[in-house]
Formats: structure tokens, sequence, C-alpha cells
């Protein structure tokens, strides 16, 4: 598996995605575009398996594995129920996020928001938190087509995994 780190998807890739599936995760808020941002928290052998984070922590854990700062405050969640699936050999739709730049730019919020991804980032890499985000994704992805109540809670894995196919980007 890829090392766990953060990483920014392709929008129109994510556009292609929701098209066809409503419960791809649209990266807007408040009306406003911003980047997709996620962990690769699954692979097969044709797919890394991208998880969104969230800065909505109302999220349920049953699908949300909470991201807490060093304070035990909890500051976002990934949302392992909205996994999206992008093929091994279409690395140039997915890039690490450059949390250095971000928290070296001249642009306060950059900078804020950098921190927050520093913190989520060093939360995320603790031992026990990266084998409960695979151990969870596993999970759904595994019993998904088996479970009509995660088939209403999550996207539909087996439908996006040949829309990424299918995607000539």
């Amino acid at each position: 598996m890829k090392e766990l780190d953060i990483y920014k998807v392709d929008i129109n890739y994510i556009a292609y995605l929701k098209s066809f599936d409503n419960d791809v995760c649209e990266p807007k808020d408040q009306n406003k575009m911003r980047p997709y941002i996620g962990v690769i928290a699954l692979e097969s052998e044709y797919f890394y398996y991208f998880a969104p984070l969230t800065s909505k922590t109302n999220k349920p854990d049953y699908y949300c594995i909470k991201i807490r700062n060093k304070n035990n405050i909890v500051i976002g969640g990934i949302r392992l129920n909205n996994m999206i699936p992008i093929k091994k050999e279409y690395n140039n739709l997915f890039n690490r996020v450059d949390i250095k730049a971000l928290m070296n730019s001249k642009d306060k919020n950059n900078v804020l928001y950098g921190n927050l991804l520093l913190q989520e980032f060093n939360y995320i890499r603790k031992e026990k938190v990266t084998k409960a985000i695979v151990t969870k994704a596993k999970y759904f992805y595994h019993n998904y087509k088996y479970n009509r109540s995660l088939q209403k809670l999550c996207c539909n894995f087996p439908l996006l995994e040949e829309l990424a196919i299918r995607y000539k980007g």
C-alpha cells in the first residue's frame, strides 16, 4: 500500500464520478469549490481507494474516523463510506499535498489550512489510527455487496470501479 499521506484528487475526475453516484463527496463548501483532499485508505490489485477528509465532525463513528489534535479535540474526519477508486495507472489524477508549501505561503488562509492538514497528517500517521483506517476501509469495501445497509450508506463501489476503468481524463 502507498504510504498513508494526504492527497489532492483531480476535481474533473470527482465531477465525473459524482455525475453517476450522488454519494461521491463533492468538494464544495458554502457553494465555493475547494480541492478534494483524501487519504489512500485501501489498495487492491488495480485501484487505490481514496477516502475524503471532512471538516464536519458530527459524522457517526461507524463510517467516519475522527481526527484529533494533540489536545484530543476532534478537528476533522475521514469518510470511509465515501471512498472512490482511481486506477493505479492513472497516478496523474492525484498528488501528495505539499503541506510545507501551504504553511510557508504569504496567504494567511493557506497557512491556517496547512496547519490544519499538518495536525491531521500527524494524527493519521499514528500506527493505531492507520490500522483503524485500513481495517474499516476493508470492512466497507468487502461487505458492500452483501449488506443493504452499507449499500445505502456508501458510494457504489462496483459502479465506481467500472467508471474508473472507463475514465479517459
